[in-house]
Parts: structure tokens; C-alpha cells; sequence
């Protein structure tokens, strides 16, 4: 259980970390956005967090089984960053939100921090290692997506290296 909230809680937490570090400037390249511009989608990328941090506790304490929520969550990052690997010029505000919306499993991880423990102690351990490890491997994911970035020279190969991370 440990393992796979740790899981979602990075999954989330390398694309969102990501995401607010590098979109503006690849949104500027791939889709000649103004830096406002860019900036007003970033915007609109955070803004997908509100409804996510309030309703997905809501219903994930109610469910026994958060499975399709969390493919649900994984398809929408798919469907944004793919979009904005293969279409960035089409409705870029779609796949932003998109994207967004996937951000999702970041309150669904820490709403199943408490929900899939016993007791306090068992929280605080649990609490430790997801967010321990998982904020430890997530402060790798804009450094290698700017690192695939400069050698690349484009933004392919860093959205396929989130791709390839929700998978």
C-alpha cells in the first residue's frame, strides 16, 4: 500500500513540479505564446487544482476501491501531454487543462495517507515515506525534463519523458 501511494503521489508530483517550472517557456516555443500568454495558461494549468483538492477527498473517503480514479487521472495527463506533444497549436488551453485535471492524484494521495492507515503513528510513517520519497524523486522531474530539454534542443523528448512517467 506504502508503494503504490508513493507511486500516485509522484506521478502527480513530477508533472505538476514539472509543469509549473517549464511550461511557460515551452508553451512559448512550441506555440509562439506571448510570455503573458504563457503565463495565463500556466495559470489555468494551477487553477485545475481547485476542484481536484476539493472534491476528490470528498469522494475518495467514500470509496473502497480508488482504482478508476486514478486511471481516470493518469488518462487525463496522457490526453494533455500528449496534445501538447502532437497538437500544442490546437486548443492548447484544452490540454493544458487536461493536464491539470491530472493533478488530481496529489490530494487523492494524501487523503489516502490517513484513509489506508489504523492508527496516528501508522499516518506519520506512511505520511514519512510517501512524502520523503516521493518529493525526493519528483525534484528530479523539471531538472531531467530541462536536461532532455538542452540536448534535444526541443520539447519532444521531454514530454515523452513525462509520458513515459505516467505510464
Amino acid at each position: 500500500v506504502a508503494w503504490a501511494i508513493m507511486v500516485v503521489f509522484c506521478v502527480s508530483s513530477v508533472n505538476v513540479y514539472t509543469f509549473f517550472a517549464w511550461m511557460p517557456d515551452m508553451l512559448r516555443d512550441t506555440v509562439g505564446s506571448s510570455p503573458s500568454e504563457a503565463g495565463a495558461l500556466l495559470g489555468l494549468y494551477a487553477a485545475m487544482g481547485l476542484p481536484t483538492a476539493l472534491l476528490i477527498p470528498l469522494l475518495a473517503a467514500r470509496m473502497r476501491n480508488v482504482g478508476f480514479v486514478i486511471q481516470g487521472a493518469v488518462v487525463l495527463l496522457l490526453v494533455g501531454d500528449l496534445g501538447l506533444l502532437l497538437v500544442p497549436q490546437f486548443a492548447t488551453w484544452l490540454w493544458v487543462c487536461l493536464a491539470g485535471l491530472g493533478g488530481l492524484l496529489f490530494p487523492l494521495a494524501l487523503v489516502l495517507i490517513n484513509a489506508r492507515t489504523r492508527s496516528h503513528e501508522g499516518s506519520i510513517a506512511l505520511s514519512g515515506f510517501v512524502q520523503g520519497v516521493g518529493y525526493t524523486i519528483a525534484a528530479f522531474g523539471p531538472l531531467l525534463f530541462g536536461a532532455l530539454h538542452e540536448m534535444s534542443g526541443g520539447w519532444s523528448w521531454p514530454l515523452i519523458f513525462l509520458i513515459v512517467a505516467h505510464v
